[in-house]
């Protein structure tokens, strides 16, 4: 799409009468624990963020469900039902939680996720439908395995010191080489005996810290140890080393029988002059640009006070080691591409990586690249009708989401304003009699675009069933919406029995099948309704297929709904949840166990059926009709019952 178009796009969608919600408050940043990161079973993990605008506390959930569907955002818990999903959640004024090696959740290896919602007073930084919680907020993936390799020195060879003697106030390396790279939160320190522990510095397995010692003696011992983020010590090695005066060097006394020489002309000694080095200042420092993409390259640049000397040299040390600057004279610079945002300092080093001039240091930062947003397909038929609006939903993810814009495919185009991981409803109405196909697009506030969703439809003409003459009783419908005999058996074929009309009412009724498919007469469904009245809640999602409930679609009651109109079923795309008045105008007076004409309504269980009426006083609630006496009664809305559709 073009830029002038996607721009009208937006001021469509943002004309649009149809208001659009948002959370008052933004979500949180999150900073650890990175994407993709693995941690081992029953070790503690770490998880922070930074401060949100007018936020008073934090909700921390985590989740093996990426769509986190076992969160309930009515109760702010996680479910009990969803036994095979793990889920933890936890509310803390604090920009970190530490989640104990003890937790349940984290005692199997598996993927999870992690989401941080910013809490205000009133609202909070994520919209909720139902449990299916629509994220506004990055959510993160991390891991957590059997085990991970920790790091040891190597058996020979794992730490040493060079020179082994040396003289007061002269240089000293330490060095120390490693069985693997250390892991997050590792480090390697040295200890003199003193406790007073300094850091080795080095990348992958090699390390070393170089010193100056002014205590005489000889054997002096040193330990190396490597520490985990916690700062326990996982492995330690050591060695010594000695310490000689300066001047402590006397020649030996060697008797020699004496020797006569002739003695030769005594020649002048020529004394050359001690060679002084003048080690200039770092005068000024800069990054250009202060701020990158991920992957993108920033320069390093230095000034020096004067020339630099033959055999020293400029360096830059961005969190990684040393690493040279090219140039010459005074002007030096270094082109690279960090990865994270750092810390850098420049200063100017001997050939032994000794800094013998002053260290400036500054700072740099760096983001993640914008990453395009991601389309699914909720819901969305392959046929319509001619006059019939055409229904489809669609989901896109993206930490910057803008809007999805739609392409109908006979000319006609709309846009709507999108919240990351919210459910967007189009409706079109084709007016033609042929083959479409409809292609949406969702855009961040970049302009990246996702990759495109498409879907065919085949418009048909409005199937006009045959005048009826009977006004009372019931009659019989075919799958295309052809009106049957009452000899008519159930089947799935073009003209097999499929619905029954109620002559009186002009209401035509979903026929229950007993084939296991998605219309059997043993699925049962949670009450869920996110559109229209719902009563003040819409119930409880289980957009799934769940063993034993239901099959063919998600088990509750929208998705049930969306699964049959997507079949077009007797030749009709609006079928719907009957009214608590609608299902009790079908209860057979003085019939028991079903209340029903089982003639009309086979394969009716004698049990509870949802209607599509919410219970004024009970919010969390909805009536119900009892089939096996005829009665009605309200019902929690995440119990499981039947479902008999009507249009």
């Amino acid at each position: 799409m073009k830029k002038s178009h996607l721009t009208t796009a937006i001021l469509i969608a943002l004309s649009s009468t149809q208001p659009v919600f948002a959370a008052s408050l933004a979500p949180p940043s999150l900073v650890e624990p990175v994407k993709n990161s693995n941690f081992q079973i029953n070790k503690p993990i770490k998880f922070s963020w930074l401060k949100s605008k007018n936020a008073t506390k934090y909700r921390l959930i985590i989740s093996s469900n990426p769509k986190f569907g076992n969160y309930n955002a009515a109760s702010g818990k996680c479910t009990t039902e969803f036994v095979t999903q793990k889920c933890f959640v936890t509310v803390t004024q604090s920009l970190n939680f530490t989640v104990p090696k003890a937790n349940p959740l984290l005692k199997t290896k598996g993927a999870y996720h992690w989401q941080v919602q910013a809490l205000g007073s009133k609202d909070n930084s994520v919209v909720f439908l139902g449990t299916n919680a629509a994220k506004s907020g990055e959510v993160r993936p991390f891991s957590v395995s059997e085990s991970l390799a920790i790091p040891k020195f190597v058996i020979d060879g794992g730490v040493s010191v060079e020179p082994k003697i040396a003289a007061a106030g002269s240089e000293i390396t330490f060095n120390a080489t490693l069985t693997t790279e250390l892991l997050d939160g590792y480090s390697v320190k040295i200890d003199f005996g003193d406790g007073d522990l300094k850091t080795l510095k080095g990348s992958g397995v090699d390390y070393s810290y170089s010193t100056t010692r002014n205590d005489i003696g000889e054997d002096q011992s040193f330990t190396i140890s490597i520490f985990d983020a916690s700062g326990n010590e996982v492995d330690n090695n050591g060695d010594s080393f000695t310490i000689t005066a300066a001047d402590d060097v006397t020649p030996p006394i060697v008797e020699e029988t004496p020797v006569v020489v002739k003695p030769e002309p005594v020649k002048p000694v020529v004394v050359e002059p001690v060679k002084t080095v003048t080690v200039p200042n770092v005068s000024t420092i800069n990054v250009s640009p202060s701020s990158v993409v991920q992957g993108n390259t920033l320069t390093f640049s230095a000034n020096l006070s004067g020339n630099l000397p033959s055999g020293y040299s400029v360096k830059v040390d961005y969190g990684n080691g040393l690493f040279s600057m090219t140039g010459s004279g005074k002007n030096y610079s270094l082109n690279v591409a960090p990865s994270v945002s750092a810390a850098y300092s420049i200063g100017i080093y001997d050939a032994k990586n000794t800094l013998k001039s002053n260290s400036q240091t500054g700072n740099f930062s760096v983001t993640a690249p914008n990453a395009a947003p991601t389309l699914s397909l909720i819901s969305g038929g392959v046929a319509a009708t001619i006059g019939t609006p055409y229904v489809t939903q669609l989901l896109a993810n993206d930490s910057n989401l803008s809007l999805i814009f739609m392409d109908w495919g006979d000319g006609a185009s709309e846009s709507k304003a999108a919240t990351s991981g919210a459910t967007v409803s189009f409706s079109h109405t084709y007016n033609s009699e042929a083959a479409f196909t409809w292609n949406a697009t969702a855009y961040d506030s970049a302009d990246a675009t996702s990759p495109a969703v498409a879907k065919s439809v085949t418009v048909s003409k409005v199937v006009v069933a045959p005048v009826v003459t009977k006004t009372t009783g019931y009659s019989k419908i075919a799958n295309d919406g052809s009106l049957l005999s009452d000899d008519a058996k159930l089947g799935t074929a073009t003209t097999d029995w499929a619905c029954t009309k109620d002559n009186k009412t002009g209401l035509i009724w979903e026929v229950k099948t007993d084939d296991d498919g998605l219309r059997d007469k043993d699925w049962r469904y949670s009450w869920y309704k996110p559109e229209g009245d719902n009563g003040g809640n819409a119930g409880y999602q289980r957009d799934y297929e769940y063993s034993g409930w239901c099959k063919g679609s998600g088990c509750d009651t929208y998705a049930f709904t969306n699964a049959v109109n997507a079949q077009t079923l007797c030749g009709a795309n609006d079928w719907r949840m009957p009214t608590i008045d609608e299902l009790k105008g079908i209860v057979k007076s003085g019939a028991l166990n079903p209340t029903i004409d089982t003639t009309y309504f086979p394969n009716t269980q004698s049990n509870w059926f949802w209607s599509s009426s919410p219970n004024a006083s009970l919010s969390y609630s909805a009536w119900i009709v009892y089939f096996y006496s005829g009665d009605s009664y309200y019902g929690f809305k995440g119990f499981n019952a039947f479902v008999r559709l009507v249009r």
